[in-house]
């Protein structure tokens, strides 16, 4: 069975590393509740301001209604956090052995 992923990376404000664990930790919480959701990974490079997470998936839909239905949330929880835009990439995992 095919998995996806949705690779999510963002730039911060420096000295913000403590609302980026808090995003993490409630944005966790949520994907745990969505249909088809698998795991996901968190990263953060503090000193750079350079953040993310990979997140994996039953499918690309999955990932579509996940980022639908939390939209609001991340809005106001990220308000002010971010320096531009975040970058979302969707994709097939390859398995390889």
């Amino acid at each position: 069975m095919a998995s996806y992923c949705r690779i999510f990376h963002f730039e911060f404000k420096p000295g913000n590393g403590d609302a980026v664990r808090v995003l993490a930790s409630q944005a966790r919480e949520v994907m745990q509740r969505q249909p088809g959701f698998r795991s996901v990974t968190f990263f953060a490079d503090f000193d750079n301001g350079q953040g993310g997470a990979m997140s994996l998936w039953d499918s690309p839909e999955a990932i579509t209604a996940y980022i639908k239905g939390s939209s609001g949330m991340m809005r106001v929880a990220t308000a002010g956090l971010f320096l531009g835009a975040p970058r979302t990439v969707i994709a097939e995992v390859i398995e390889t052995d």
